[in-house]
């Protein structure tokens, strides 16, 4: 492998400063297991979809499909979009984004601070429900015959997985090589599929583990709505072609209250803020740990950061609302990580 561990010391460019994201031990097992953390939220915008953000434009463009001064679109429920924003500022792009009251407010602003239009699918209701299908629709519509316009279309554009091929490389060079199970959410598909395939070029023998909602339907029924935002295939919508059940060995679901009391407990255990839908894997990764041999290595795609989600996650009046809190949920995961935690 030819990647450098370490990003250069002096960069121009934003996107100059994609990836080398480090790895955090948060849990041990007794007989030696390791729950490590591959903490994405070290790249610019704090997620991993910058990555895949920048590689679908950079593909356009060697293709002749995105030209100078061209207009990017994409439908989006925040992380894609923030990522698009950065790349588009970059290149001298316009970039609008379809999105819904589903995505984070924090997201929606950043978005807009770097010149992005926002185009609304619910602008006149206060719901926070998916419009998933119907963002897709109006994307796809508003690029449809323009000149210089691409619709980045995410969920099935091959450039989102390719994008994530170095996180793959990046995990095999830090662990020399060593892991035994990786675990990651599953919305587009792009981010553990991608890492995934690139990983088993080195680690033939990894195990591939999908978290989705529960609610999501890449796994099976039965669908209904949740609150974790930016993974998970809701009803209505079609399960992305980047979604590759060849490589994933197991698909299970995490209900939207254990995720989000997952992230607390990092939180309020470690001093880390990762995002919600993380807190989903995490909390299968958790539950999984001992169960695996001594000395295996696990290591969990944390696809953000919590800092987004100040206003929900982290907001004991936004989840009370919502019926999202459970206290005894909370106690159970804080003794299991306290007693898997290591000095």
């Amino acid at each position: 492998m030819t990647d450098a561990l370490h990003r250069p010391p002096v960069v121009t460019r934003m996107t100059d400063l994609i990836g080398y994201t480090p790895l955090f031990e948060l849990a041990r097992a007794d007989n030696g297991a390791r729950l490590l953390l591959k903490l994405e939220m070290f790249n610019p915008t704090g997620s991993a979809k910058i990555r895949m953000a920048r590689q679908m434009v950079l593909d356009a463009e060697e293709r002749g499909l995105l030209r100078e001064g061209g207009h990017i679109i994409e439908s989006t429920s925040g992380n894609t979009g923030l990522g698009l924003a950065v790349v588009a500022a970059e290149r001298g792009h316009r970039f609008t984004a379809v999105v819904d009251n589903h995505a984070a407010a924090d997201k929606l602003r950043g978005m807009k601070a770097m010149g992005t239009e926002l185009v609304y699918v619910d602008a006149d209701t206060d719901g926070e429900e998916l419009h998933t299908a119907a963002r897709e629709e109006l994307a796809e519509e508003m690029a449809r015959g323009k000149d210089n316009t691409f619709f980045t279309e995410q969920h099935n554009n091959p450039s989102n997985a390719v994008g994530y091929f170095a996180v793959g490389r990046e995990i095999a060079q830090a662990l020399d090589n060593r892991v035994d199970v990786l675990i990651g959410a599953v919305g587009t598909g792009g981010g553990l599929c991608g890492t995934a395939r690139e990983l088993k070029k080195y680690v033939p023998g990894v195990s591939v583990v999908g978290v989705e909602p529960k609610g999501s339907i890449a796994f099976g029924p039965p669908a209904h709505d949740y609150y974790q935002s930016g993974t998970g295939t809701p009803e209505g919508a079609t399960i992305g072609l980047l979604v590759d059940y060849d490589l994933i060995d197991e698909g299970v679901k995490v209900g939207d209250v254990e995720a989000f009391a997952t992230a607390r407990v990092v939180a309020r255990r470690t001093g880390l803020l990762i995002g919600g839908s993380a807190g989903g894997v995490v909390h299968d990764a958790l539950a999984r740990l001992t169960a695996l041999p001594p000395d295996a290595v696990m290591v969990a795609f944390i696809n953000d950061g919590g800092e987004k989600y100040m206003d929900t996650v982290f907001n004991d009046d936004w989840m009370t609302d919502r019926n999202l809190i459970d206290e005894a949920v909370e106690a159970e995961i804080d003794e299991s990580l306290a007693k898997l935690r290591r000095p």
